[in-house]
């Protein structure tokens, strides 16, 4: 199991994968798309 330090680590790397991944989709979308230029 995880002790505590691991788990707040987890925990905050999900809490930043969560917008990193939305921005990165949004980026994407956007290229496909051509929203900038």
């Amino acid at each position: 199991m995880f002790n505590d330090k691991e788990t707040r680590l987890l925990e905050a790397g999900l809490f930043l994968a969560v917008p990193l991944s939305i921005l990165v989709a949004t980026v994407m979308v956007s290229i496909t798309f051509g929203w900038f230029g």
